[in-house]
């Protein structure tokens, strides 16, 4: 018991101030707040991360890497040329761009196609939805001025800072697109788009924007490129040379010799007709009878000094041979005359 009253009520002043900082401290810590006195619920899973992706929950800020769970609540950013894909338990896809934000508000699935429900906040960015098994009608996508029913299986939406909001069908089922003001557009043919500005109205049915189709690509791009196999390690192993046979012997030609010319006889050429003077008789005398010319015949023409000489050496032997031919012609007719006039005698 207390000695003095005074000292009592100052003990039992500082036992409720240090209970109530332990509850300050406590509500401090986030400890009392409904989202985190429940167990975090997963809800899905990454199945492709590129680059920057964080995931954001009231307990912690997390980088998230392939395969990661991910939470109700909880809040998706992807950075400067970085992209995601998440996958939820009803097959529901949900495709994020780069330099997006999107926040996983609320998930409930149930076998039963008609039981469940899937909300999703988008607040900068551009993302594409794939509809999973669940009812069409228990999904619901909401931007800051736009809300979208879901009729089809895969639309795309991109959100800029100033609030404008595109949307953009590219199924053939349909989407229902209320704006902040309460007007309802219906996108049911593939590739038509609706806008969504800050004041709440939206444009009526038509092409996509470029803007937004920009945005889209860029997406694309960054996702196609990390869904491709990633190229074999440089140097992991050396090169093999694989040992090529050696090509077949090449089949011997068979090489025919040409047939041997047959021999060409070729005639001498004569060096000049035969002179009358050369002709031999039936004794070996020449033809004319004398013998002196025979033998000039066999004998070797001395040589020559030049081409006057010859010829008039030429000339000199033509006239003894005419000369001797003469007197011997006249000689055979005086004994021819002889012979008569002894007869008529």
């Amino acid at each position: 018991m207390c000695n003095h009253e005074r000292k009592c009520d100052f003990e039992q002043k500082l036992k409720n101030t240090l209970a109530g900082a332990a509850i300050l401290g406590l509500l401090a810590a986030g400890l009392g707040s409904p989202a985190m006195a429940a167990t975090q619920t997963e809800i899905g899973v990454t199945s492709l991360v590129v680059k920057d992706v964080e995931g954001k929950t009231d307990a912690e800020i997390r980088q998230l890497a392939l395969r990661d769970n991910v939470y109700r609540y909880e809040t998706v950013n992807t950075g400067f040329e970085s992209a995601s894909e998440l996958r939820f338990a009803d097959d529901t896809r949900i495709s994020v761009g780069p330099n997006s934000t999107i926040i996983l508000d609320e998930f409930v699935y149930d076998p039963d196609p008609g039981e469940g429900a899937l909300v999703l906040q988008m607040t900068e960015g551009v993302f594409r939805f794939f509809s999973g098994n669940m009812a069409s009608s228990n999904y619901k996508i909401k931007a800051s001025n736009v809300t979208v029913g879901v009729r089809g299986t895969v639309l795309v939406m991109v959100a800029r800072r100033d609030g404008t909001v595109a949307v953009i069908m590219e199924s053939d089922d349909g989407v229902e697109v209320t704006g902040g003001a309460g007007e309802m557009v219906l996108l049911d043919k593939p590739g038509k788009a609706t806008v969504a500005f800050a004041d709440g109205t939206l444009s009526p049915p038509g092409n996509p924007p470029e803007w937004a189709m920009s945005r889209i690509r860029q997406m694309d791009n960054l996702l196609t490129t990390a869904s491709l196999p990633p190229p074999p390690p440089m140097n992991s192993e050396p090169e093999v040379e694989t040992a090529v046979a050696p090509p077949p012997p090449a089949e011997p030609i068979e090489v025919v010799a040409p047939p041997p010319a047959e021999p060409i006889e070729v005639e001498a050429p004569q060096r000049g007709l035969p002179r009358a003077s050369d002709a031999v008789g039936e004794e070996g005398m020449p033809a004319g009878g004398h013998e002196h010319s025979n033998e000039k015949a066999r004998r070797p023409n001395p040589p020559r000094g030049n081409d006057r000489d010859s010829v008039e050496e030429d000339e000199e032997d033509q006239l003894l041979t005419t000369n001797g031919g003469d007197r011997n012609n006249r000689g055979n007719k005086g004994n021819r005359g002889g012979g008569r006039e002894k007869g008529d005698r």
